[in-house]
């Protein structure tokens, strides 16, 4: 964008580009706008995503550690089960309800059918294939159906008072291994399944880099013609600017040579002005000398024809009255300019 195909002399080429430019930085102020809000949208997203991803990476580390201390926990407790505290365990007699649900859970999970204190006993007195049982056993082929009912297993409480004759300690064992395999099963579960949703997050992380990536080179891309079309702006104000600047000193300067026309032609009727009123004065005593010189003169000649006789002063006297009275009115005429400012003055406009 510039301005070198806009003649600054053009008023209306200027005004238009003006215009133009205004509705230009409208729509880029709306985009900006509509694009900050998408921006902030996907970034709140890609920080969600990132924290669900960041949450299961820190949850599979601990799953893992807990799967691994369940495994460990399930093998202590069936190096545990010795054979002498198995053969403890077939001179059971009187069994709490406890007792009997961790021996109806143990007999599941080795998946025997016979879950009866009888069975428990006979099979307790053959120590080396109920050890291969229990060593050989696989916590994940536990059924997902049946694990609701061997959670139970692990909120026993065989013996509160912590009193436990010698004939109970192998169920505390079979009890122990019980539940560490279930939560084994339980805790591995649930490492596999965050495993697999992890690389979805992570995908779905990436696409929001990327998006988010595009937006913001976009974004900055929208600022930078934001700025430019206000630089134009700018320009195109200060050309508007020193026009009527220039203008106000055109209109100064003929106002201010109206002025100083006014004033000089005041100083000059002022002048003329003066000169009139002193050349009246001087005409004035001047036809008044004449006046009195004439009535001088004709007071003369009455005392003077008053020694006539009547006929002449008769005969003539009409005739020197009338010649001296043209004198007399000759005398007492006084010259007055006609374009003196006593009789007529021009009027005269002056702007101050």
């Amino acid at each position: 964008m510039n301005l070198d195909e806009i003649d600054p002399d053009n008023r209306q080429a200027v005004l238009a580009k003006q215009a133009n430019l205004k509705r230009d930085l409208e729509k880029i102020e709306s985009e900006i706008a509509t694009r900050k809000k998408q921006l902030n949208s996907d970034r709140q997203r890609l920080e969600r995503i990132e924290n669900k991803c960041n949450s299961a990476q820190q949850q599979i580390t601990l799953y893992e550690q807990e799967t691994q201390t369940a495994l460990e926990n399930m093998k202590d407790a069936n190096w545990e089960f010795t054979k002498e505290i198995c053969h403890e365990l077939s001179k059971l007699k009187t069994l709490s309800p406890q007792e009997m649900e961790v021996i109806d859970k143990f007999l599941f999970m080795l998946n025997q059918k016979d879950r009866t204190l009888k069975y428990f006993k006979k099979i307790t007195k053959d120590f080396s294939p109920l050890k291969a049982l229990m060593s050989n056993f696989n916590p994940m082929i536990l059924p997902e159906d049946t694990l609701s009912e061997l959670l139970d297993v692990t909120k026993i409480k065989l013996y509160p008072n912590g009193k436990i004759k010698r004939s109970q300690v192998g169920l505390v064992h079979i009890a122990r291994w019980m539940s560490s395999a279930v939560e084994y099963k339980l805790k591995t579960e649930t490492l596999k399944s965050i495993k697999i949703k992890l690389p979805e997050y992570e995908k779905k992380r990436d696409g929001f880099f990327g998006t988010t990536a595009e937006q913001t080179a976009e974004l900055l891309s929208l600022e930078e013609k934001n700025q430019e079309v206000k630089r134009l702006l700018r320009q195109i104000e200060k050309i508007l600017t020193s026009e009527r600047d220039q203008r106000f000193k055109n209109q100064f300067s003929k106002s201010i040579k109206e002025y100083q026309f006014s004033r000089s032609l005041v100083s000059c009727l002022d002048s003329t002005t003066a000169n009139s009123f002193s050349s009246k004065r001087y005409n004035t005593s001047a036809s008044s000398s004449v006046g009195s010189a004439a009535e001088n003169s004709h007071k003369m000649k009455r005392s003077s024809t008053s020694k006539q006789t009547p006929g002449a002063e008769i005969a003539d006297g009409s005739g020197r009255r009338n010649k001296f009275r043209s004198e007399e009115e000759r005398g007492l005429e006084i010259d007055i300019p006609t374009h003196s400012p006593i009789t007529r003055v021009p009027t005269l406009k002056i702007s101050r």
